[in-house]
């Protein structure tokens, strides 16, 4: 039986069909983010970038994003990966595309893995619901949804999330299997640390990193039709177990001009931002859109961590210029310059004082009395923006989540300027942490997307066939667990809670006779297991 099941393993990977592509936009609200099939979000010249509004010809929020991390081994050697810009990609990168394998050279590797994959949440819906009529053809997206790697050639079994219908472990979509994601439309794809020169002299840590980009389309919730979300499974597939280990989201925020922008943060919000420093953005450098009037802000929020620091950096070679090597990478992550002299209350937080901080700019920038860029009357220029989570230990073969939302904020009043859509921000950024939090008002997914594991050993049903009740026993570490029964066609027939350690009985006997799924919900992920209601 295993054997078969590797088979089929290899042969679900080896079939990827030629539908894929390099890069998809997500656009089912009013951002168009453009993302690419590797590690640089957004910087993709000739196909947009991060576009609000959509309509609104080239007019970029921003230019690029991307992780950063790093940590120490046992002989306190740092590891590091970091990138910055998609024009890297060819010949000075720290990641490559695709799961961590024997082989990455391979046609069929680079064929399978130098692709994002694009899904919307009505293709998944129709599938569920019809996969099982007759003469029914899978959609080309879900079809080619790369739900398992090639263990011949050593990828990970369980690649982008989906719910196993048929209990086999194979994503087989003709089968009833469906990808799971997050919000009403996504983008997946992976990434490694493993296939690549690291061109910041970082040493490797041998992380795999699984991003779904996300968007949702609710009308009665602005602040979600502003948003782009992120989330980022990172595997540590080596076999080092890493200590102080920090993850920082890097980002080149172009508000319309590239060269007249502030930068802040507020800790409370787990948020840094970036906003125009000029009233009107205008006289934009060759090849930049201006906003123009009410100028808008963007904030990248730390959704699931808290965010430990933040500090920005000049497109420069000074001290607090451009990262030239790994200490330097490192250093921004930890509230350092790039001399490993620490942040400093006030001024521009370089030996400004001896009062040491790791947040610059927390002010806000209405307010005289605050630390901000605007108060402190610094030149406005070409910022770069570094928000940190950190330190973690990051043993081998475990795995982090980063949940980051990316959020606009403009001030459309007759009196709104740069100043007053920051306020605008923080508004929008408190009511997508509830959103988050909560739930969308809308419904779907935002913070809870994982594979089903089918058949689990701590998860037993009997009896199996049953007539008038099944009784469930399950063996998790956490005691409060949440279900629901689906029947073949994907539609959710009941729920409820039970408690871990007990046989719990569900009442079936109202249940037509046919195979259902019993779904079981905890901490760890999401069971699942079939059963027969005769």
């Amino acid at each position: 039986m295993k054997k078969i099941i590797f088979l089929l393993a290899f042969f679900a990977a080896a079939s990827f069909s030629a539908e894929a592509q390099t890069s998809a936009t997500l656009d089912t609200n009013i951002v168009a983010a453009t993302l690419l099939d590797h590690a640089c979000f957004f910087n993709s010249i000739s196909d947009g970038g991060f576009i609000i509004p959509k309509n609104s010809s080239l007019t970029t929020l921003l230019f690029a994003s991307d992780l950063w991390i790093g940590g120490l081994d046992a002989s306190h050697h740092l590891h590091l990966a970091a990138e910055t810009y998609a024009y890297q990609w060819s010949s000075y990168h720290d990641f490559g595309p695709g799961p961590i394998a024997n082989n990455y050279t391979s046609t069929a590797y680079l064929s399978r893995y130098e692709n994002v994959w694009k899904m919307d949440k009505s293709t998944v819906d129709y599938h569920k619901a019809h996969w099982s009529d007759p003469g029914y053809v899978v959609p080309p997206s879900i079809a080619n949804w790369p739900g398992n790697g090639n263990a011949v050639n050593g990828e990970a079994h369980l690649l982008a999330p989906y719910f196993d219908y048929n209990g086999n472990g194979i994503y087989d979509p003709q089968n009833g299997d469906y990808p799971l994601i997050r919000g009403d439309q996504a983008v997946f794809f992976i990434w490694n640390d493993a296939d690549s020169a690291h061109a910041t002299g970082g040493l490797p840590l041998g992380i795999e990193i699984h991003a779904m980009f996300y968007e949702m389309a609710c009308p009665i919730d602005s602040a979600l039709l502003q948003t782009v979300f992120a989330d980022f499974q990172i595997y540590n597939r080596s076999t080092n177990n890493y200590d102080s280990t920090y993850v920082g989201v890097f980002t080149d925020q172009d508000i319309g001009c590239s060269d007249d922008d502030y930068e802040g943060c507020d800790s409370t919000l787990n948020m840094y931002y970036a906003y125009n420093g000029e009233p009107i953005d205008q006289n934009c450098p060759s090849g930049d859109f201006p906003y123009g009037v009410h100028p808008p802000a963007e904030g990248t929020v730390f959704l699931n961590q808290k965010m430990s620091s933040f500090i920005f950096y000049n497109n420069d070679n000074l001290s607090n210029g451009n990262p030239d090597e790994p200490t330097d990478y490192y250093n921004y992550m930890q509230s350092k310059w790039k001399d490993s002299t620490h942040v400093t209350y006030g001024e521009n937080g370089y030996q400004s004082s001896d009062t040491l901080c790791n947040y610059v700019f927390p002010g806000n920038p209405s307010d005289v009395s605050a630390w901000s860029e605007t108060t402190n009357g610094d030149p406005y220029g070409d910022r770069r923006g570094i928000g940190a989570t950190g330190p973690f230990t990051f043993p081998a073969g475990t795995e982090k989540t980063i949940d980051i939302a990316y959020v606009f904020g403009r001030d459309y009043t007759p009196s709104g300027n740069n100043l007053t859509s920051v306020t605008t921000l923080k508004q929008n950024v408190q009511q997508i942490i509830n959103d988050y939090t909560n739930g969308s008002p809308c419904g779907g997914d935002l913070n809870t997307v994982k594979n089903y594991f089918s058949n689990p050993k701590n998860l037993t049903l009997f009896p199996n066939p049953a007539t008038n009740a099944l009784n469930v026993k399950t063996n998790f570490e956490a005691k409060d667990l949440t279900y629901q029964i689906y029947n073949v066609t994907g539609q959710e027939i009941s729920e409820g809670n039970f408690d871990s350690g007990e046989t719990n009985n569900i009442d079936i006997s109202q249940l037509p006779s046919g195979m259902y799924m019993l779904i079981v919900h905890n901490t760890e992920g999401q069971f699942a297991k079939k059963f027969e209601k005769e």
